[in-house]
């Protein structure tokens, strides 16, 4: 999210609107068409004081698939946001 200078809670709204995620119970799921492409892994961790947390991370092939999936609705990192400007300026 920091790459695209959005919030996590941003971004997630953002690929929900894209048709990438959903949200069941405050932990976001990938759509059918994206569950068995290898884009996610989740970790569930043990609680200090009892019970357990999902986290899903997003894997290096999940990444690049988000990048060309921003990148079609006109979506771009920071980092080429900035080149673009500058280019723009040394005309």
């Amino acid at each position: 999210a920091k790459d695209y200078g959005m919030s996590a809670r941003q971004l997630n709204a953002k690929l929900h609107d894209l048709g990438v995620q959903y949200n069941l119970s405050g932990t976001w799921f990938l759509y059918s068409d994206y569950q068995d492409k290898g884009y996610t892994h989740s970790k569930t961790f043990t609680r200090e004081y009892g019970g357990t947390n999902s986290h899903t991370y997003w894997t290096q092939e999940g990444r690049l698939f988000l990048y060309h999936k921003l990148k079609e609705h006109g979506i771009l990192p920071k980092l080429e946001q900035q080149s673009e400007v500058t280019a723009y300026e040394n005309i």
